[in-house]
């Protein structure tokens, strides 16, 4: 994981320039694209443009939509995650006997971690100054409305976001609860393809997740 979660790994770069190979080899392009404001929204929308705009594909400059910004639930986690820590002895135990780069001491660390986004989105744990789980909710439902509106007319659109906000949106359409959002969050590889179909003013969930563009070695979770 980078030091910065807002850049992009040399890794993470080369999955977005896959994406745009992939869009280049089946001739797609896009007539509208948005963003989120965060730098890896921008980077992912810049390895992929590159190879389109060498084949003379349309990839226009990205309108930015801050409701596609990701949820604030790690930033929640790094303020508390000593007190997470605090409560689960057995894996202060195990960092204190094997250090924090054994291999189960990480995979408790995911663990405590996942429990503590399904905590925030229960509304169990929050941080004064950060998103709380229904203004993360209201803030991606405005934005899926405001994509329904400027899809109007539109052949071909994409948007350029994080795994949180694609599975809060994917939970607007099928009307999903925290717990679920949470669970599509934790299974969305970086770069997958979520597709939506429109049609007079309403989205349908057509696929989720897809990754024909990447190697199995390229594969990593968000």
């Amino acid at each position: 994981m980078q030091a910065n979660y807002d850049q992009l790994s040399p890794a993470g770069y080369a999955q977005a320039q896959a994406l745009g190979n992939y869009f280049v080899q089946h001739r797609l392009q896009f007539d509208k694209v948005w963003c989120g404001e965060l730098v890896r929204h921008h980077q992912t929308y810049q390895g992929a443009q590159e190879p389109m705009t060498t084949h003379q594909l349309a990839m226009p400059a990205p309108i930015v939509l801050p409701g596609l910004n990701e949820h604030q639930a790690t930033e929640v986690y790094q303020h508390l995650q000593g007190d997470f820590l605090e409560k689960d002895q057995a894996l202060k135990a195990l960092l204190a006997a094997k250090g924090p780069h054994h291999a189960e001491v990480r995979r408790g660390y995911i663990k405590l971690f996942y429990k503590a986004i399904q905590l925030w989105a229960k509304g169990e744990v929050q941080v004064e100054g950060l998103e709380n789980y229904p203004d993360f909710a209201r803030r991606v439902t405005a934005a899926y409305h405001q994509l329904a509106e400027m899809m109007e007319g539109v052949e071909n659109g994409i948007a350029f976001t994080s795994g949180g906000t694609i599975g809060m949106l994917i939970g607007v359409l099928l009307q999903l609860d925290s717990e679920r959002i949470v669970e599509l969050n934790w299974q969305t590889r970086n770069t997958g393809i979520t597709e939506f179909s429109y049609s007079k003013g309403k989205f349908f969930l057509r696929s989720f997740n897809e990754i024909p563009h990447l190697s199995p070695a390229m594969v990593t979770y968000v």
